[in-house]
């Protein structure tokens, strides 16, 4: 029996040295990950705050977008209208 506790205790310890080595692995492959990117892993909430503020301002430009085109294509309808009436009159001869 004395011999059955010793294994265990041996495969519970590696077990435990293995799971630390693994997540130190991961905490420093984090890390540099991050820095990679330009980001400091001790302020990851200025981060998001960051990344919040760029959606809202890419969410905001597309907005403004589609109503400036809607405005374009609102000035073009009403050119072509304007030249259509304008060309009707001209060919009745109605001033």
């Amino acid at each position: 029996m004395g011999e059955i506790n010793r294994t265990e205790v041996k495969e519970t310890n590696m077990v435990e040295i293995k799971e630390k080595e693994i997540v130190e692995i991961v905490e420093k492959t984090v890390e540099q990950t991050l820095a990679k990117m330009g980001l400091n892993s001790e302020e990851i909430y200025e981060a998001q705050k960051d990344f919040m503020y760029l959606r809202e301002q890419r969410e905001l430009h597309e907005k403004i977008s589609v109503r400036v085109r809607f405005i374009i294509i609102g000035f073009i309808v009403t050119g072509a209208i304007t030249l259509l009436l304008l060309g009707i009159k001209a060919a009745l001869g109605i001033k």
